[in-house]
């Protein structure tokens, strides 16, 4: 009899166990049309909620790659990778989902002397920040790096050098970056 009733309670626990891990899941939205796969919302390892989204499940000339740990403690999400060999000297930059959008891909450069590739990843606050060229070498004195990223208003602005608000140590450069609703933020000063 007392076998029994562990037996019932462990069966009642796993039903209320996986009930609400039912509950937890997301229902996705409709599909924006025919043949589309949904991904999963997923936590990072730093915490962050990286919401669901449809992608297609196809493309002519790249194939899909599911997202995975980097063996660093970053995470590379999803993205679709060309079926055609790289250019010589070239690295392909996966594309990424952001707020139901896809943001393609490209090659870049696989080496630039003088500087390390930093790759596109979520940040603590739960940001996408692109990635971006980052210089190796002691910055020049009072000054700190701005990466290289796209302006709302559409163009190009190269990473460069900027110097330091010296007349306030109490604020720290926030690189541009897109915040949690899609905005693009620039770069500004913040307080410690």
């Amino acid at each position: 009899m007392k076998n029994g009733k562990i037996v019932l309670l462990m069966v009642l626990l796993l039903s209320v166990i996986m009930a609400g891990a039912a509950w937890a899941q997301e229902t996705p939205p409709p599909a924006p049309g025919p043949g589309y796969v949904w991904i999963a919302p997923y936590n990072l390892p730093s915490g962050v909620s990286v919401p669901g989204y449809w992608r297609p499940g196809a493309r002519d000339g790249y194939n899909w790659v599911d997202g995975t740990l980097d063996g660093q403690g970053g995470y590379i999400p999803g993205h679709w990778d060309p079926i055609t060999s790289a250019p010589s000297g070239m690295i392909w930059v996966p594309g990424y989902w952001y707020d139901g959008a896809y943001y393609d891909g490209h090659w870049r450069v696989s080496y630039r002397d003088g500087f390390v590739w930093v790759p596109s990843h979520w940040n603590s606050a739960g940001e996408w920040v692109y990635g971006y060229w980052q210089p190796t070498g002691a910055p020049p004195s009072g000054m700190v790096w701005v990466p290289g990223h796209w302006h709302r208003d559409g163009f190009w602005v190269e990473g460069h050098w900027r110097y330091v608000n010296s007349a306030d140590p109490s604020l720290y450069w926030v690189p541009g970056h897109y915040n949690r609703d899609g905005w693009w933020v620039e770069g500004h000063w913040r307080s410690r």
